[in-house]
């Protein structure tokens, strides 16, 4: 019998991990979880405005968060941590849809 993590592994894609290893591993796993509730609540769906305010919520709570993540950070404005919260919210959200193991898998 293989382990749970070479099984978990297997089944998850490697983008999932590369979130839960770094320094703000507990900001990704409280969106993502956030967004995992209420989307499973909501038998319609989520427009994207609500899943913007879900994310912004969740930052408020880490207002310290400053990702290393150059896809999140790169702009000629400033530091992340000192745009507007709306900005934040749309840039990590941004982000993790398109992180491999996080993007909706594609239908065969």
């Amino acid at each position: 019998m293989g382990s749970l993590a070479l099984d978990l592994f297997r089944e998850v894609r490697p983008g999932l991990f590369r979130v839960l290893a770094g320094r703000n591993a507990g900001t990704y796993v409280d969106v993502l979880d956030a967004l995992e509730i209420e989307s499973s609540q909501r038998y319609e769906g989520m427009t994207r405005a609500e899943a913007l305010a879900i994310v912004a919520y969740n930052l408020a709570q880490y207002p310290e968060f400053n990702p290393d993540e150059p896809e999140i950070q790169d702009d000629a404005s400033g530091e992340f941590i000192s745009l507007p919260p709306p900005e934040r919210a749309r840039r990590l959200l941004d982000y993790l849809a398109r992180l491999p193991g996080l993007a909706a898998k594609e239908e065969d």
